[in-house]
């Protein structure tokens, strides 16, 4: 299943979004720590057919789900109100409570910020929750966009924080999820990127850091959200995109659905 949007009965991705059209019609960055050095990454063991098995056993009611984050997460109240509609009788998520669905997004926060004890919601608060399901979109996208982070680099950030709180809270279950592509273009001139023909590099890295730790820990779901909703070639425009960095409304309810498809029963 890692990697992959295809569970159960999963509805087709395309049509999914074909639907969400027709319903939708519509920073400053923080300081970088010192990031902790690890060994290369461990071969993939022997994992379970479901990382997130855990998180479906015995239904939702009284489990808590954290989403980790930057700006796109903090930001993403549509992703938000999209998904608390699921948490309804009948719904994927029947029996969450939606006031158990924690948004610990941090406007602004580089995930070296959020290492170092910054940002609104940094790595201690995450394992503080003890969630029953972690979901951490990224969050690199800080990082990365001002070219001062390597594929190298983002990776070890990731690798710090996914052992950070594999260790403090291993009854956590884990998805982790690619970020959004850039935009080429910057349409309303908020300089997000810098330089801004670098999106596509800066997307890149974003794609494969994350993707590396597919198949790596046996609580951990990687979901290429990136290829299967915004693309992995950065545009000029699109159709889930608000400006350069963050997803529009569209994006975030498509989003939505696609983490429903995982997360819901």
């Amino acid at each position: 299943m890692s990697g992959s949007l295809v569970r159960r009965a999963a509805i087709p991705v395309s049509a999914l979004l074909t639907a969400l059209l027709v319903l939708v019609s519509c920073g400053d960055e923080m300081g970088v720590a010192e990031v902790q050095t690890h060994a290369p990454l461990p071969e993939p063991d022997r994992l379970p057919a479901q990382p997130l098995a855990a998180w479906y056993q015995g239904g939702f009611a009284g489990k808590r789900l954290v989403f980790w984050g930057n700006s796109t997460v903090s930001n993403a109240v549509y992703f938000f109100d999209q998904l608390n509609r699921h948490a309804v009788p009948g719904g994927a998520l029947e029996g969450l409570n939606p006031l158990q669905v924690m948004n610990y997004g941090s406007n602004g926060a580089s995930l070296a910020a959020l290492l170092n004890g910054q940002g609104a919601y940094p790595v201690s608060s995450v394992i503080a929750a003890h969630p029953d399901l972690l979901v951490i979109r990224g969050p690199l996208i800080n990082d990365v966009r001002g070219g001062r982070t390597t594929l190298a680099q983002a990776i070890a950030l990731l690798d710090t924080a996914l052992q950070q709180i594999r260790a403090a809270s291993p009854r956590t279950a884990i998805l982790l999820t690619t970020e959004n592509s850039l935009l080429n273009a910057d349409p309303g001139g908020q300089g997000f990127v810098q330089p801004a023909a670098a999106a596509q590099q800066y997307t890149d890295i974003l794609h494969a850091a994350v993707m590396a730790f597919d198949g790596r820990y046996p609580n951990v779901e990687v979901v290429d959200i990136m290829a299967a909703l915004y693309g992995t070639t950065s545009p000029q425009t699109s159709p889930w995109m608000a400006d350069q960095l963050h997803p529009n409304e569209a994006g975030q309810r498509a989003e939505a659905e696609l983490i429903i498809q995982i997360i819901g029963l």
